[in-house]
Protein backbone atom coordinates (compact mmCIF):
# COMPACT_ATOMS: atom_id res chain seq x y z
CA UNK A 1 0.00 0.00 0.00
CA UNK A 2 1.40 3.35 -1.04
CA UNK A 3 0.17 6.42 0.84
CA UNK A 4 0.81 10.01 -0.16
CA UNK A 5 0.25 12.80 2.38
CA UNK A 6 0.01 16.46 1.46
CA UNK A 7 0.16 19.66 3.43
CA UNK A 8 -3.01 20.19 5.42
CA UNK A 9 -3.42 16.47 6.14
CA UNK A 10 -1.91 16.71 9.60
CA UNK A 11 -3.90 13.92 11.21
CA UNK A 12 -3.00 11.53 8.42
CA UNK A 13 0.61 11.49 9.68
CA UNK A 14 -0.45 9.65 12.83
CA UNK A 15 -2.44 7.05 10.94
CA UNK A 16 0.25 6.59 8.30
CA UNK A 17 3.00 6.22 10.89
CA UNK A 18 0.98 3.60 12.73
CA UNK A 19 0.21 1.65 9.55
CA UNK A 20 3.82 1.92 8.36
CA UNK A 21 5.11 0.35 11.57
CA UNK A 22 2.47 -2.38 11.65
CA UNK A 23 2.52 -3.48 8.00
CA UNK A 24 5.71 -3.95 6.02
CA UNK A 25 3.86 -3.46 2.74
CA UNK A 26 2.93 0.16 3.58
CA UNK A 27 5.04 2.92 2.07
CA UNK A 28 4.57 6.62 2.80
CA UNK A 29 5.61 9.68 0.85
CA UNK A 30 5.05 13.35 1.56
CA UNK A 31 3.98 16.01 -0.88
CA UNK A 32 4.73 19.54 0.29
CA UNK A 33 4.57 18.60 3.98
CA UNK A 34 7.97 19.17 5.54
CA UNK A 35 6.82 18.65 9.14
CA UNK A 36 5.37 15.25 8.30
CA UNK A 37 8.53 14.18 6.49
CA UNK A 38 10.65 15.40 9.40
CA UNK A 39 8.58 13.39 11.88
CA UNK A 40 9.02 10.21 9.86
CA UNK A 41 12.72 10.75 9.34
CA UNK A 42 13.46 11.43 13.00
CA UNK A 43 11.01 9.36 15.03
CA UNK A 44 9.23 6.64 13.08
CA UNK A 45 11.02 3.35 13.66
CA UNK A 46 11.22 0.88 10.79
CA UNK A 47 13.34 -0.31 7.91
CA UNK A 48 13.54 1.96 4.87
CA UNK A 49 11.04 0.77 2.29
CA UNK A 50 11.35 1.51 -1.39
CA UNK A 51 8.22 2.40 -3.30
CA UNK A 52 7.04 -0.44 -5.49
CA UNK A 53 7.33 0.44 -9.16
CA UNK A 54 3.94 1.14 -10.65
CA UNK A 55 2.08 0.82 -7.36
CA UNK A 56 -1.00 3.02 -7.32
CA UNK A 57 -1.44 5.57 -4.57
CA UNK A 58 -4.09 4.46 -2.09
CA UNK A 59 -6.49 6.77 -0.32
CA UNK A 60 -4.99 7.71 3.08
CA UNK A 61 -8.10 6.30 4.71
CA UNK A 62 -6.96 2.79 3.80
CA UNK A 63 -4.65 2.95 6.81
CA UNK A 64 -7.73 2.39 8.98
CA UNK A 65 -7.92 -1.21 7.80
CA UNK A 66 -4.31 -1.82 8.78
CA UNK A 67 -4.86 -0.34 12.22
CA UNK A 68 -8.06 -2.31 12.69
CA UNK A 69 -6.34 -5.59 11.84
CA UNK A 70 -2.89 -5.13 13.36
CA UNK A 71 -2.85 -2.55 16.16
CA UNK A 72 -1.94 -3.86 19.59
CA UNK A 73 -1.21 -2.06 22.84
CA UNK A 74 2.39 -0.96 22.95
CA UNK A 75 3.06 -1.29 19.21
CA UNK A 76 4.13 2.36 18.96
CA UNK A 77 6.21 2.42 22.14
CA UNK A 78 9.44 2.75 20.16
CA UNK A 79 8.22 6.05 18.76
CA UNK A 80 6.97 7.49 22.06
CA UNK A 81 10.15 6.32 23.81
CA UNK A 82 12.27 8.02 21.15
CA UNK A 83 10.30 11.25 21.58
CA UNK A 84 10.72 11.18 25.36
CA UNK A 85 14.43 10.42 25.03
CA UNK A 86 14.95 13.25 22.55
CA UNK A 87 13.11 15.63 24.88
CA UNK A 88 15.44 14.65 27.72
CA UNK A 89 18.63 14.76 25.66
CA UNK A 90 17.82 18.13 24.11
CA UNK A 91 16.27 19.57 27.27
CA UNK A 92 12.95 20.48 25.72
CA UNK A 93 11.11 23.15 27.74
CA UNK A 94 7.37 23.71 27.44
CA UNK A 95 6.24 27.14 26.20
CA UNK A 96 5.19 29.51 29.00
CA UNK A 97 1.45 29.04 28.49
CA UNK A 98 1.81 25.44 29.71
CA UNK A 99 3.39 26.37 33.04
CA UNK A 100 0.16 27.08 34.88
CA UNK A 101 -1.18 23.64 33.92
CA UNK A 102 1.40 21.65 35.87
CA UNK A 103 -0.73 21.24 38.99
CA UNK A 104 -2.65 18.40 40.62
CA UNK A 105 -6.01 19.99 39.75
CA UNK A 106 -7.82 17.63 37.34
CA UNK A 107 -8.21 18.95 33.82
CA UNK A 108 -9.91 18.11 30.54
CA UNK A 109 -8.54 19.35 27.23
CA UNK A 110 -11.31 20.65 24.97
CA UNK A 111 -10.33 20.75 21.30
CA UNK A 112 -12.01 23.51 19.30
CA UNK A 113 -12.14 23.04 15.53
CA UNK A 114 -12.90 25.89 13.13
CA UNK A 115 -12.02 24.76 9.60
CA UNK A 116 -13.42 25.30 6.13
CA UNK A 117 -12.73 21.63 5.33
CA UNK A 118 -15.75 19.59 6.39
CA UNK A 119 -17.10 22.49 8.41
CA UNK A 120 -19.95 20.34 9.79
CA UNK A 121 -17.28 18.85 12.08
CA UNK A 122 -16.48 22.22 13.65
CA UNK A 123 -17.29 23.01 17.24
CA UNK A 124 -19.33 26.05 18.21
CA UNK A 125 -18.88 28.42 21.13
CA UNK A 126 -22.07 26.99 22.62
CA UNK A 127 -20.75 23.45 22.43
CA UNK A 128 -17.45 24.37 24.08
CA UNK A 129 -19.31 26.22 26.84
CA UNK A 130 -21.48 23.15 27.45
CA UNK A 131 -18.44 20.93 27.81
CA UNK A 132 -16.67 23.51 29.98
CA UNK A 133 -19.69 23.71 32.29
CA UNK A 134 -19.72 19.92 32.53
CA UNK A 135 -16.06 19.98 33.56
CA UNK A 136 -16.63 22.56 36.25
CA UNK A 137 -19.63 20.64 37.56
CA UNK A 138 -17.25 17.71 38.12
CA UNK A 139 -14.59 19.85 39.79
CA UNK A 140 -12.37 19.74 36.71
CA UNK A 141 -10.60 22.63 34.98
CA UNK A 142 -11.45 22.99 31.25
CA UNK A 143 -8.49 23.76 28.99
CA UNK A 144 -9.31 25.06 25.52
CA UNK A 145 -7.10 24.15 22.57
CA UNK A 146 -7.67 25.84 19.22
CA UNK A 147 -8.59 29.25 17.82
CA UNK A 148 -9.14 31.97 20.40
CA UNK A 149 -12.31 33.02 18.67
CA UNK A 150 -14.72 33.54 21.56
CA UNK A 151 -14.79 34.41 25.24
CA UNK A 152 -15.06 31.52 27.67
CA UNK A 153 -14.00 30.97 31.23
CA UNK A 154 -11.66 28.19 30.11
CA UNK A 155 -7.93 28.48 30.38
CA UNK A 156 -6.86 28.84 26.76
CA UNK A 157 -3.81 27.15 25.27
CA UNK A 158 -4.97 28.51 21.95
CA UNK A 159 -3.04 27.43 18.87
CA UNK A 160 -0.06 26.50 21.01
CA UNK A 161 1.77 24.89 18.09
CA UNK A 162 2.51 28.34 16.62
CA UNK A 163 5.06 29.04 19.37
CA UNK A 164 8.67 29.09 18.16
CA UNK A 165 9.39 25.98 20.25
CA UNK A 166 7.56 23.99 17.59
CA UNK A 167 9.57 25.29 14.63
CA UNK A 168 11.68 22.11 14.73
CA UNK A 169 10.27 18.62 15.33
CA UNK A 170 6.83 20.20 15.43
CA UNK A 171 4.72 17.04 15.38
CA UNK A 172 6.80 15.20 17.96
CA UNK A 173 6.84 18.24 20.22
CA UNK A 174 3.07 18.64 19.99
CA UNK A 175 2.62 15.03 21.09
CA UNK A 176 5.18 15.50 23.86
CA UNK A 177 3.58 18.71 25.13
CA UNK A 178 0.13 17.14 25.50
CA UNK A 179 1.69 14.07 27.10
CA UNK A 180 3.31 16.36 29.68
CA UNK A 181 -0.08 17.83 30.58
CA UNK A 182 -1.32 14.30 31.29
CA UNK A 183 1.80 13.25 33.18
CA UNK A 184 2.45 16.40 35.17
CA UNK A 185 -0.78 18.34 34.94
CA UNK A 186 -3.38 15.72 35.94
CA UNK A 187 -5.24 15.82 32.62
CA UNK A 188 -8.02 13.24 32.43
CA UNK A 189 -8.97 13.28 28.75
CA UNK A 190 -9.07 15.07 25.42
CA UNK A 191 -12.57 15.83 24.13
CA UNK A 192 -13.64 17.26 20.79
CA UNK A 193 -15.44 16.77 17.52
CA UNK A 194 -13.74 14.22 15.24
CA UNK A 195 -10.40 15.63 14.11
CA UNK A 196 -7.13 13.94 13.21
CA UNK A 197 -5.22 16.38 15.39
CA UNK A 198 -6.36 14.45 18.49
CA UNK A 199 -5.62 10.95 17.22
CA UNK A 200 -1.90 10.83 17.94
CA UNK A 201 -2.32 11.27 21.70
CA UNK A 202 -4.05 7.91 22.28
CA UNK A 203 -2.16 6.16 19.45
CA UNK A 204 1.35 6.99 20.64
CA UNK A 205 0.92 7.77 24.35
CA UNK A 206 -2.27 5.98 25.32
CA UNK A 207 -4.11 8.94 26.84
CA UNK A 208 -7.91 8.94 26.87
CA UNK A 209 -9.43 10.80 23.94
CA UNK A 210 -13.16 11.08 23.30
CA UNK A 211 -14.20 12.22 19.85
CA UNK A 212 -17.74 13.14 18.87
CA UNK A 213 -19.03 12.06 15.47
CA UNK A 214 -22.11 11.00 13.60
CA UNK A 215 -22.38 7.37 12.53
CA UNK A 216 -22.05 8.27 8.84
CA UNK A 217 -18.91 10.34 9.51
CA UNK A 218 -17.12 7.82 11.74
CA UNK A 219 -18.09 4.54 10.10
CA UNK A 220 -15.82 4.69 7.02
CA UNK A 221 -12.64 5.01 9.08
CA UNK A 222 -12.72 6.03 12.70
CA UNK A 223 -15.03 3.28 13.91
CA UNK A 224 -12.34 0.82 12.80
CA UNK A 225 -9.52 2.78 14.42
CA UNK A 226 -11.39 3.43 17.67
CA UNK A 227 -12.27 -0.26 17.88
CA UNK A 228 -8.57 -1.14 17.98
CA UNK A 229 -6.78 1.73 19.72
CA UNK A 230 -7.26 1.66 23.51
CA UNK A 231 -8.47 4.97 24.92
CA UNK A 232 -9.52 6.36 21.53
CA UNK A 233 -13.24 6.47 22.17
CA UNK A 234 -15.99 7.28 19.71
CA UNK A 235 -19.06 8.88 21.24
CA UNK A 236 -21.77 8.70 18.61
CA UNK A 237 -23.91 11.80 18.22
CA UNK A 238 -26.48 12.50 15.53
CA UNK A 239 -27.35 15.92 14.13
CA UNK A 240 -28.43 17.64 10.95
CA UNK A 241 -26.36 20.38 9.37
CA UNK A 242 -23.85 21.58 11.94
CA UNK A 243 -23.44 20.44 15.53
CA UNK A 244 -24.51 23.39 17.70
CA UNK A 245 -25.10 21.86 21.13
CA UNK A 246 -25.38 18.45 22.78
CA UNK A 247 -28.56 17.05 24.26
CA UNK A 248 -28.74 15.81 27.83
CA UNK A 249 -28.24 12.19 26.81
CA UNK A 250 -25.04 12.98 24.91
CA UNK A 251 -23.67 15.05 27.78
CA UNK A 252 -24.42 12.25 30.24
CA UNK A 253 -22.60 9.75 28.00
CA UNK A 254 -19.51 11.98 27.83
CA UNK A 255 -19.63 12.44 31.60
CA UNK A 256 -19.60 8.67 32.11
CA UNK A 257 -16.69 8.20 29.71
CA UNK A 258 -14.49 10.74 31.46
CA UNK A 259 -15.31 10.52 35.15
CA UNK A 260 -16.94 7.16 35.80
Amino acid sequence: MRIRIGNGEFGEVYHAACAYILDETVTVEFEDFAAGQEFFNAFVVGDPRDHLAGEEVAHPGETANVIRDAYYEGCLDEVSTEILQRAQDENWVLPPQFNTLMTKEPKVLLWHRNKTYKAHRNSTAELIRQLADLCRMRGTKPILIGPDSFDTTCYELGEFWTHEFFNEHSIAKQLWSIDQVFRGGSALANVGVMSGAMDGIPMFFGHKTVFLARHRDATPRMQKVAGSVPNLIWQQIEFSGNLATLNDSDLAAIERLIWC
